[in-house]
């Protein structure tokens, strides 16, 4: 085998473990997060406003705590567990796996005894909320099993077992489920009861994670390895930026909610926190695309890969992220009417600018986290985080002052901006990485077209048609109009779709989509330039 057919069939290797991986993740995140959400109504209805509100700051002091454990250690362990598989040293991986769980256990279990006392402190000086304290110390074994459960669903990404990852949490969520809809069917769920839930729905996804990481280790524990696993200290030296940048992570939400608290009235901050909500269905959709770059990017030391690899997913990414974000901005009004009432359609421009953030795939910025984190560079794949909460903290002090709380959003969208923009001309003098201009400039244009087409059937529903039927006319417009014109457009050669193709093996769903996506898009006759 010539070494150009070698490379040729390593990038198809990569390509198809991407988007199985990223399919498989896209399913469970929509099942997991739609179960969640449905789980989290029930509760809400079953316990009252009062109610909630306590069950929520009780399951607050536990993620309090959860801030002092994790160490960055489950993207390490995606990290060495992808480069050991690639080898196809498994051995490896397995003992690297035990040395994580052995430091995850001790630290997590470490803090959860402190947790005994520092838990009613928190709830009483804190959060005020000192009758919900025995319901928030039900919830305090979590603080033991979720990072466990983080390094486990870890690994099953990085040896290419994304199924396992996915099982758990939606296992997880429908489990819980089906004990709050018997319990809420009888009036019988309490406070007590339902953080008592929850801490059970942990334990089994525990035992469940545990399960299915023995299905992996079970043939390759004792065997030798073939290079020496890292030691503690090189796991704790690649988790640690991805545990700075996590705390970081949180600081700036509470800040972003503390400030808006501050310079605006409840109403004001509800209608971010609905806004932010709806923006996470967008998420949903990009998210499965981020979580594989890490374990790709970790699989090849070659340059020349990583930089095609990278152009294949950042195209693809925008092909599929920027007319749906257009969409959001264009139909905010009715985005908010629909989840959330009538009330809250006057922060229709919190949704639309907020919305912006989400073009930043234009750049590849969750991409390029992963790549450089793959390549391993951790500390500057989280200097991006910095660079995001540095941006905001300059952004809000001015724009606060003189716009108010839509200052402040729009401090989100611009400090998501620089962070993006950063991390591109980071990538670009670090790895050689780079956009394909011509791919992002069709992408933009087909979308700007078809979301015209919307914006000018949007005027001819009536104002008063529920927001479903509008919704559901426009998004009909949407894939109606921007699946022909990026097919004419053609964003992507066809060696590139039937290289996409092949990388998908011919099975399943998925390739009966693709394939079919893909002869629309070739039938259609390309326009002449």
């Amino acid at each position: 085998m010539t070494s150009d057919a070698k490379s040729v069939e390593d990038l198809q290797g990569l390509a198809r473990e991407g988007i199985m991986g990223a399919t498989v993740l896209l399913t469970t995140n929509i099942a997991s997060t739609g179960l969640a959400a449905i789980n989290s109504i029930l509760i809400a209805r079953a316990l009252g406003p009062h109610g909630y509100g306590q069950y929520t700051l009780a399951l607050t002091s536990t993620q309090i705590m959860l801030l002092a454990t994790g160490l960055g250690l489950p993207s390490a362990i995606t990290y060495y567990a992808s480069k050991q598989t690639a080898t196809r040293d498994m051995a490896a991986a397995v003992k690297t796996l035990e040395k994580t769980m052995v430091i995850t256990i001790v630290n997590a279990a470490t803090v959860m005894l402190l947790g005994a006392f520092l838990v009613p402190l928190i709830m009483r000086s804190l959060l005020e909320a000192e009758e919900a304290t025995r319901a928030a110390l039900i919830a305090l074994p979590t603080v033991l099993m979720i990072p466990i459960i983080n390094v486990y669903t870890s690994f099953f990404i990085g040896v290419g077992k994304t199924e396992y990852s996915g099982a758990t949490n939606t296992a997880r969520e429908a489990l819980r489920l089906a004990v709050l809809a018997a319990l809420t069917a009888t009036a019988a769920l309490t406070l007590n009861r339902a953080t008592s839930i929850y801490t059970a729905t942990y334990t089994v996804a525990t035992c469940i994670a545990i399960s299915l990481a023995t299905r992996i280790t079970r043939n390759a524990g004792d065997k030798q390895t073939r290079e020496k696993p890292p030691g503690a200290r090189e796991l704790l030296a690649y988790g640690l930026p991805f545990y700075v940048a996590g705390i970081l992570a949180g600081l700036l939400g509470i800040y972003q909610n503390t400030l808006m608290a501050r310079k605006a009235s409840e109403a004001e901050l509800a209608g971010l926190r609905a806004s932010m909500n709806i923006i996470t269905a967008l998420s949903i959709l990009s998210s499965p695309i981020y979580s594989m770059a890490l374990p790709i990017f970790s699989k090849t030391a070659s340059k020349t890969t990583i930089q095609k690899i990278h152009r294949l997913a950042q195209g693809l990414s925008a092909a599929l992220l920027t007319p749906i974000t257009l969409y959001f901005i264009v139909e905010s009004q009715a985005l908010l009417r629909f989840f959330y009432g009538e009330k809250y359609i006057v922060y229709q421009d919190y949704l639309a600018i907020l919305s912006l953030t989400n073009l930043t795939v234009l750049l590849g910025s969750g991409l390029i986290g992963g790549a450089l984190a793959g390549t391993g560079k951790p500390w500057r794949a989280n200097s991006i985080t910095i660079a995001e909460l540095a941006s905001f903290l300059a952004t809000s002090a001015l724009l606060s002052k003189t716009m108010g709380p839509i200052g402040i959003v729009a401090s989100v969208t611009i400090s998501r901006w620089i962070a993006s923009i950063y991390a591109y001309l980071l990538a670009r003098k670090t790895i050689g990485i780079s956009i394909d201009p011509v791919i992002n400039a069709k992408v933009v244009a087909a979308s700007l077209a078809s979301i015209a087409m919307v914006a000018a059937i949007h005027k001819a529903v009536p104002q008063s048609a529920p927001a479903v039927l509008t919704l559901a006319v426009t998004g009909a417009a949407l894939l109606a109009t921007y699946i022909p014109i990026v097919s004419a457009l053609k964003p992507f050669r066809d060696i590139e779709v039937d290289f996409l193709l092949l990388s998908i093996e011919g099975k399943g769903p998925v390739y009966a989509i693709a394939k079919t996506l893909a002869s629309i898009y070739k039938k259609i006759p390309r326009i002449k330039r």
